[in-house]
């Protein structure tokens, strides 16, 4: 029976010092993360101790953030050349973006693009710490230029100082959604103003159907919810998974993504079994699944990062793998992986999340620099998927 749920109250956001912008980019903190231009901060000695026989001299204190602050300052931007790749009649080239408010650094590499998606005609980039999303604009022309789009939230940036958000979706009316699995969902209107908070239980990350109007969220170990957003509430019940009960082929879900009117859910198959993509209609039944032998290159992928429907038919982002592999839209037919470390010249990366939509196809890369514990935040547009 569907029971229904008010939205609640904002709660405190999570938060480390986000990577300062090269340039002007609002958001970091500045004891935290220094800009790149700033010189190295020097360690302040700590107040001398004292004894009537034998006087002492405290050591220096030298806390995380001047240790960073030293390293950032030796540190190199990254400057990767994508190269184009071909295979089985595929062509895929990639192009690194340049980012209005400057680059973005940090110690933490899952702190910096940790979500990224296309809303329509813009691009929606999540940020772990402060947690905050901004909104980019696709300028036309060579190659891929992203401009803060100032008509949204706060000249750009939506700063969500009272709301969890910890991965983002999108319908294909181009409404944004940040989703956590502890405090529900929000939707957002066009505009980019907070439209609907959602905290119907069980809940979890929302992916939206095309609609716009219901959807499915999921927890790595909870229920599968099958989600209604009503006029002034939403409502959710059990659907036909959970992880937690053994309810189903799967250990846990990993991720989610709708293909017209079948979901396509990614996990492992019972406990520590092969990691697969299946897609079910809304009832539960399952139409077909890919990514075990003897279709596949390998039998299960080593993680199902992301899901998203390309120009090749489904995309998988395989982020422990470094691929993306390419799939027909039935799961027939492997059509071919892309290897992402030789594509975009990134060798050491934390893939962090895949998109695809109407302005383009975009992954979100975070690459340490040639000085350890220093991540640079990076965005490619992609060509051919």
């Amino acid at each position: 029976m569907r029971k229904s749920h008010s939205s609640i109250g904002l709660l405190v956001a999570f938060g480390w010092g986000l990577g300062y912008a090269a340039g002007c980019g609002p958001g970091a903190l500045a004891q935290d993360v220094p800009k790149v231009d700033q010189p190295p901060v020097a360690p302040t000695a700590a107040p001398a101790g004292s004894h009537e026989s034998s006087p002492k001299v405290a050591a220096p204190e030298v806390n995380a953030a001047t240790v960073y602050s030293e390293a950032l300052g030796q540190s190199k931007p990254l400057a990767p050349k994508p190269v184009a790749f071909e295979a089985d009649k595929v062509k895929v080239s990639a192009e690194l973006c340049t980012v209005s408010d400057g680059r973005f650094v940090g110690p933490n590499p899952t702190e910096l693009y940790s979500a990224i998606r296309v809303a329509g005609d813009r691009v929606a980039v999540l940020f772990g710490a402060p947690t905050q999303i901004k909104i980019y604009k696709v300028e036309a022309g060579a190659g891929c230029a992203l401009t803060l789009d100032t008509s949204a939230g706060d000249a750009g940036t939506i700063k969500l100082n009272h709301e969890s958000v910890e991965k983002l979706s999108a319908d294909s009316q181009g409404r944004l959604y940040g989703t956590s699995t502890g405090t529900g969902t929000l939707r957002f209107k066009k505009d980019f103003a907070i439209d609907y908070k959602c905290s119907a239980d069980p809940g979890g990350h929302f992916v939206p159907h095309g609609a716009g109007n219901w959807g499915f969220a999921y927890s790595p170990t909870g229920p599968l919810a099958n989600v209604d957003f009503g006029a002034a509430d939403c409502r959710s019940e059990s659907a036909f998974l959970d992880a937690q009960n053994h309810v189903g082929p799967f250990s846990s879900i990993d991720t989610l993504a709708f293909s017209g009117e079948l979901a396509l859910i990614g996990g492992p198959l019972g406990e520590g079994g092969k990691k697969v993509v299946l897609a079910f209609t809304k009832a539960g039944k399952e139409k077909f699944r890919f990514g075990t032998a003897p279709v596949a290159p390998r039998d299960g992928f080593t993680s199902v990062t992301a899901l998203s429907l390309c120009k090749g038919g489904i995309c998988v982002l395989d982020a422990s793998a470094r691929l993306v592999s390419v799939w027909s839209t039935d799961g027939k037919k492997h059509v071919v992986d892309v290897p992402l470390g030789k594509l975009l010249d990134v060798h050491d990366g934390l893939f962090t999340d895949f998109t695809a939509g109407k302005v383009g196809t975009f992954i979100a890369v975070s690459q340490e620099r040639d000085v350890k514990k220093v991540h640079e935040g990076l965005i490619y547009r992609l060509s051919g998927l």
